[in-house]
């Protein structure tokens, strides 16, 4: 028997197939506009501080009540260079945990002071409640330091000298943020900006260091002008002890 190929009948099998592409193109752009809520985006800006401290006295006397009211070492600013992020987040409710790293054209050169200044480094993170969050810091390049400390040296009656502790290797701090009040968990909105408030504990970094060792240390001139210098050629012995709490000086507070 011949079969009926005339256009009447072609017409049904022609539609069907118009309709097929369409239908995989919805089904298509229904997966990228997933709108489930654990997956709409959250802005997480980064903040970044250095705590001002002064090496309190002998004993822990404070400078002002000892009998050496003239001997003072001080941290009162920083920079710090940031290469890369790494954020690893759990979530709760069964959500889907996140990780990502950053991708920036450039490393970014962060001035720190006693008070917590905003940065350009804002992501996008899926929001949600965390029951957890670990946030790695690769720090310095090729041509940056990763840490810059600078305070004021003061021994005996002499006039002040400034200080600089400068760490020139690469490193990779890897720090646990918390909320306010130091609990563990945290809420990121989509209709709110949370910060990462990232600050560097000087009192942690030289709990190791006292005025015996300040004292001895090397007073070199820089560009015509004395400066107590603290690198791993420079009064050495100072830079380990210091750079030996470094894993252990970063906080992160995320509100």
């Amino acid at each position: 028997m011949q079969k009926d190929f005339s256009p009447d009948r072609q017409k049904p099998v022609e539609a069907l197939l118009a309709i097929i592409p369409l239908m995989l193109i919805f089904l298509s752009c229904e997966q990228l506009l997933d709108t489930a809520p654990e997956k709409l985006p959250a802005k997480l800006q980064f903040e970044f501080a250095i705590q001002e401290y002064e090496l309190p006295g002998e004993k822990g006397v404070p400078k002002a009540a000892s009998n050496k009211s003239q001997e003072r070492f001080a941290i009162e600013k920083g920079q710090i260079t940031v290469e890369n992020i790494e954020f690893d987040g759990r979530r709760q409710h069964g959500a889907q945990n996140v990780y990502f790293i950053s991708n920036f054209e450039s490393p970014i050169h962060v001035y720190l002071t006693p008070q917590h200044s905003t940065t350009d480094i804002v992501f996008d993170i899926p929001q949600g409640t965390y029951d957890m969050a670990e946030i790695t810091f690769h720090l310095g390049d090729d041509h940056m330091p990763s840490l810059v400390m600078e305070g004021v040296f003061q021994r005996g009656n002499h006039e002040p000298v400034p200080v600089r502790f400068e760490y020139n290797y690469r490193e990779q701090i890897r720090v646990r943020a918390k909320r306010t009040g130091g609990q563990q968990g945290f809420v990121l909105r989509k209709d709110e900006v949370s910060k990462a408030k990232v600050q560097v504990e000087t009192q942690s970094l030289v709990r190791l260091v006292n005025y015996g060792m300040i004292n001895r240390a090397d007073i070199i001139k820089i560009d015509g002008k004395e400066v107590l210098l603290i690198d791993e050629k420079t009064n050495p012995s100072i830079f380990n002890s210091i750079s030996a709490r470094l894993q252990h000086a970063f906080i992160v507070v995320i509100d």
